[in-house]
């Protein structure tokens, strides 16, 4: 992580030096280099938590093997601290590897040595938040999905519904607040940059910001400390207590729940396939899920009618507000989709549901055309509201009055056209290569992770470096040849996603869920081999 963390940096500053105009004054390109590194930084930062530490005991409490650690004499904050350094340490290593390359803007004369330790402090205290309430979280929720998603909503809470309650009370009171900023880690980052440093109190409010932040990872972690012993206690209460049932009461004697339509909506999954009548009943459609799609869509929509018929000096503001929360849409559908897809055969395998199903004769490829089918039909009134949204958003950047984007208005509108295609071919590969990361992975939080940096993280670099090519250059003209040509590269890296995952499911998909090692060299040596053999004049 460190390599990979410190070399990205070190190529986006380089394309971003290599690219430039001379336009462009060194100043000016430093101050770019500073905002592209760090900004990448703090996105990682704020997602540390989800990331790391959102499953480092969650999967503990389901394996059954937390008690373990209780029969010595380690107590709640020992099991707690010493998860949170073992998950946490390789984030905060790989973070600090990119401070050097963040420190190359120094050198240009466009940025203070102020600025650089200040950016440095608020990267560490927010990726140490971030892990905090991840191990919070993980110790308040079983289940991976609830506990990456609580994690991830709570950094984006912190983040953002601050500023909307700042606002909230500034109307009513008609002063400004600022203590109420104090707890988002966005303000602390807008805060270590010189520019938003005019004012006589912006740095008591930089101060402020990063000692109620430091305060608030270091109350989770004291509140976690407290809860696991609390909360294991509690189960083990539960489990002793023979009254309490820990089993899904429903069975087939049960009349209430076999009649009528239910009885017949059922009856029709399982004809079309056994695993796909389990995924249904067994994991419900995402309500939460959707109640956030469909808030979130809109209140985009809604930035979208101020940006027409708001204010005149905060329409662009609107516009470009109403972008950065459709891509924030777009990118955590994708990684629900992903929690989703390594969670659910993760479950059945270690419930031995899917040990059942291949005993009872089911073969590997219904169990995944079953997996897919229950994915498919849990994601797609979410994707096509968010699809909606996104037509919405190229319609109000093509209108012709008061347009969004400017000079850069064509690359805009081909980024939401690309991403529209994208999003449905990233979950559909998404789908099949989490079931692959599933299998292979120890976790399903680390699956997640895998099945992220193999299908999203290629298109997210290639992105990443067209925009700073982009910003240094100011050329629109190569922004959209690259975008062609980072399309192509997007469609074959999805292509060998999914071929390599179709490969190890067809091949080895029985020694996987036995949890038997699988070669993946030979299963393509033997593909190759029958191919071979198809083709040949001397075959058959």
């Amino acid at each position: 992580m460190r390599f990979f963390a410190a070399g990205g940096m070190v190529l986006v500053a380089w394309i971003i030096l290599a690219s430039n105009s001379t336009t462009l004054r060194p100043d000016k390109l430093a101050e770019a280099l500073f905002v592209i590194i760090s900004g990448t930084c703090f996105i990682y930062a704020l997602m540390a938590g989800m990331l790391h530490t959102s499953d480092a005991l969650g999967h503990e409490r389901r394996e059954g093997t937390l008690g373990l650690l209780f029969l010595t004499d380690l107590r709640g904050y020992d099991v707690v601290l010493g998860k949170f350094v073992a998950s946490s340490v390789h984030s905060v290593f790989a973070l600090v590897a990119t401070l050097p390359v963040m420190a190359v803007p120094i050198l240009l004369g466009g940025v203070s040595v102020g600025q650089f330790w200040r950016m440095a402090l608020v990267l560490i205290v927010t990726v140490v938040l971030s892990l905090s309430v991840g191990m919070l979280w993980s110790i308040c929720s079983r289940d991976t999905r609830q506990a990456a998603l609580g994690t991830i909503a709570t950094i984006l809470a912190l983040a953002g519904a601050t500023y909307f309650t700042e606002w909230l009370v500034r109307k009513g009171t008609r002063q400004s607040q600022p203590w109420l900023l104090s707890p988002s880690p966005v303000h602390a980052y807008l805060r270590a940059y010189d520019q938003y440093r005019t004012t006589a109190q912006a740095p008591m409010e930089f101060r402020s910001a990063v000692k109620a932040q430091g305060w608030m990872a270091l109350g989770s972690l004291v509140v976690a400390s407290v809860l696991l012993g609390r909360t294991w206690r509690k189960q083990l209460e539960t489990s002793a207590d023979p009254s309490v049932q820990t089993v899904v009461s429903w069975t087939a004697d049960d009349p209430r729940l076999f009649i009528g339509w239910r009885h017949i909506r059922w009856q029709r999954w399982l004809d079309a396939n056994p695993y796909y009548w389990l995924a249904r009943v067994t994991r419900p459609p995402d309500i939460l899920l959707r109640w956030v799609m469909v808030s979130g869509s809109t209140f985009c929509a809604s930035l979208l009618l101020l940006s027409m018929a708001g204010p005149q000096a905060s329409k662009n503001q609107f516009g470009y507000a109403a972008l950065t929360i459709g891509l924030l849409l777009h990118v955590g559908i994708k990684i629900v989709a992903a929690l989703a897809a390594t969670r659910s055969m993760n479950e059945d395998r270690t419930s031995g549901a899917l040990e059942l199903m291949m005993v009872a004769g089911l073969k590997s490829e219904e169990i995944i055309r079953g997996q897919r089918m229950a994915l498919h039909q849990q994601f797609l009134p979410s994707t096509v509201i968010l699809s909606v949204l996104t037509m919405l958003l190229i319609t109000r950047v093509n209108l012709p009055l008061n347009p969004i984007g400017g000079t850069f208005q064509g690359v805009i509108n081909y980024s939401l056209w690309v991403g529209l295609l994208m999003l449905w071919l990233d979950l559909r590969t998404i789908y099949t290569v989490g079931i692959q990361k599933t299998l292979r992975a120890p976790t399903p939080l680390i699956a997640m992770r895998l099945a992220v940096v193999r299908v999203l993280f290629p298109p997210w670099v290639g992105a990443g470096l067209i925009l700073a090519s982009a910003l240094s250059t100011g050329s629109t003209g190569l922004a959209t040849s690259l975008g062609l040509i980072w399309f192509l590269g997007c469609l074959v890296s999805n292509g060998l996603a999914l071929a390599r995952a179709d490969l190890d499911l067809k091949e080895g998909f029985n020694l996987l869920a036995a949890g038997l090692h699988f070669d993946h060299g030979e299963a393509e040596v033997r593909r190759d081999f029958r191919r071979s053999a198809e083709w040949s004049p001397y075959g058959h």
